[in-house]
């Protein structure tokens, strides 16, 4: 191999090395604060080598926690966080630009070996120093961090190898001119600009990161001081109980079905908009919790609480899914509209667009009569009249009343809360029970 292909190959194996150094760095940033609790089917790829025990006392999570793992300080009321895989990584990144933008090796003399040699030593000096805290005050390895230092290690004695062949082989290389010295004086520039910018823009992705992760913790922990809540059911039935009953709110649409009124029965109503994306999920916690909680069933009464505009008008197109379902009802009674109360919700994400006629045709309906009704003034009307109701009573879909109480938010998707009202509401039905017996008595 001639001279100036050895040192082209000597180049691309720095460059090479630095961009492995790179990967294994961000693999470790990425597992920075707090990403380490991962599951087995996640061990895959570099990380998957940090709990591996391939050398003895391997920690990762240790030596990355350790003071030395990151350094930190104060910009006024702000905390900086510099993990030392940042750092490393900045490192790397630079290392490569380096060596592709400016490849010192190619040119003997000139001020870029200086800068080249400094910038390598610093990295060993670097990591000699974290190898000698892992040994002494960790008393804990890091295998990606070891490799990292290894691939270091492997760039300074391939920078020193090239350095020495320049300085040795007046061949290997070409002398410096006037007109070169211009053109690496603006491609040093260069790198060092790309070098930098790579290493603010890594440590602000990482803060950004690291500060949803933050935030993140914060919605974790609150979400589970929620679900401890809606698991506790004396709490859940207290805030359900402490909700004034609303007269009225039964009505007899729902007289003409098997699933309709019975006074043996909860009455569950629920004001619903068939747009909402909280409603379908309603209607999954329906048959999925509240079905499962009264096994005798309940009364379904659904009212339509479409999303109207500030002065509490609605359009044609806000109106249709509601007027959907009133008008299967109105022709097939209240079995009909559950059918088409459930194909609205299906086809949810079609909006406005979608085929009413197919979607009488799949619940069974006349075709003709439904959407004859489903545009007629009385449909309108009675939706209207349910959103009215929906006003006066201060709520928005969803909101779900069990026995003319509202089901407090904190109670709706706890199957805790279903459980106990459901076993709650049959003591009151036996104990109602007894006292008309005795009364015929």
């Amino acid at each position: 191999m001639s001279s100036a292909a050895s040192g082209r190959t000597a180049t691309l194996f720095i460059i090479a090395c630095a961009l492995g150094g790179a990967g294994v760095s961000g693999t470790l940033l990425k597992a920075h604060d707090g990403g380490w609790q991962i599951a087995s089917r996640d061990g895959v790829g570099l990380i998957q080598y940090c709990n591996a025990q391939i050398i003895p006392n391997a920690d990762c999570p240790q030596v990355m926690g350790s003071r030395w793992g990151s350094f930190d300080a104060r910009i006024g009321s702000h905390r900086v966080l510099v993990p030392t895989s940042l750092i490393g990584l900045a490192y790397f990144v630079a290392v490569a630009v380096w060596f592709g933008m400016v490849s010192p090796g190619g040119v003997r003399g000139g001020w870029t070996w200086p800068i080249t040699i400094l910038a390598v030593a610093a990295g060993l000096a670097g990591s000699l120093f974290l190898v000698v805290i892992m040994a002494v005050s960790v008393s804990r390895w890091c295998p990606l961090c070891v490799v990292a230092h290894l691939l270091n290690g492997a760039i300074v004695i391939a920078t020193l190898w090239l350095w020495r062949r320049t300085r040795r082989s007046p061949d290997c290389s070409v002398p410096v001119v006037p007109g070169m010295i211009r053109l690496r004086r603006r491609l040093a520039w260069s790198a060092a600009t790309v070098a930098l910018g790579a290493a603010v823009g890594f440590w602000l992705y990482f803060d950004a990161v690291t500060e949803a992760r933050r935030q993140w913790r914060k919605y974790t922990h609150l979400k589970q001081a929620v679900t401890a809540l809606q698991d506790d059911p004396q709490l859940t039935l207290r805030a359900f109980y402490a909700q004034e009953v609303v007269e009225d709110l039964w009505d007899d649409r729902n007289a003409d079905s098997e699933w309709g009124v019975s006074t043996l029965r909860p009455r569950l109503t629920v004001f619903t908009d068939y747009d909402c994306g909280p409603c379908a999920c309603f209607e999954s916690t329906r048959e999925r919790v509240i079905s499962v909680a009264f096994t005798d069933g309940v009364d379904l009464q659904v009212r339509y609480c479409p999303e109207t505009t500030g002065t509490g008008r609605a359009d044609v197109s806000t109106l249709a899914a509601s007027c959907a379902a009133e008008a299967a009802r109105r022709q097939g009674g209240s079995d009909a509209q559950l059918r088409m109360h459930r194909l609205l919700f299906i086809h949810r994400q079609a909006g406005p667009q979608r085929d009413y006629a197919d979607l009488a045709r799949q619940a069974g309906l006349d075709v003709d009569r439904f959407l004859e009704d489903w545009q007629s003034e009385p449909v309108r009307e009675a939706v209207l009249s349910d959103i009215g109701l929906a006003n006066s009573l201060k709520v928005s879909a969803p909101a779900v009343f069990l026995e003319g109480r509202r089901v407090p938010d904190l109670c709706v998707e706890s199957p805790t809360f279903w459980e106990a009202v459901s076993a709650e509401l049959a003591k009151e039905r036996v104990a109602a029970s007894s006292e008309i017996g005795e009364e015929l008595r």
